[in-house]
């Protein structure tokens, strides 16, 4: 039995490679183009890309709290831009590692005063006048 084939189109003989079910020639039909395994699946590297809503948050906190230019601030804000593209799965553990940069960032930095701060302080002064 021969290993060459008929192409349908063109009805010239060609052999496809082994292991192929290949049934047009080379001319009619040729080869896939396959992608670079070591290509990023993300945007291309020349697009510029509007910050999200998630990466805006991040970078304006750590702004607040003067760390927006440390490496672990940048660590934080990349995760942040990373979870906004991901999808399924990868979004949970991408905000796991968010949290954990962003703790990491915000380390020995006092949180912001909340009204319950207000209201000791309120007390303290009242207390301190009487």
């Amino acid at each position: 039995m021969s290993d060459r084939k008929r192409c349908p189109e063109c009805k010239r003989q060609f052999r496809p490679p082994r292991g192929t079910r290949r049934s047009y020639c080379f001319d009619c039909r040729p080869s896939r183009v396959r992608p670079d395994s070591g290509a990023s699946s993300g945007p291309p590297t020349g697009v510029v890309r509007a910050p999200g809503e998630l990466e805006t948050a991040v970078r304006a906190e750590l702004e607040r709290a003067g760390r927006g230019e440390s490496w672990r601030g940048q660590v934080a804000v990349r995760l942040a831009r990373e979870a906004e593209g991901a999808s399924g799965a990868a979004v949970s553990t991408l905000l796991k590692q968010l949290e954990a940069a962003m703790a990491s960032a915000l380390d020995g930095v006092p949180p912001e005063p909340d009204f319950v701060d207000d209201l000791a302080e309120r007390r303290r002064a009242s207390m301190g006048s009487a």
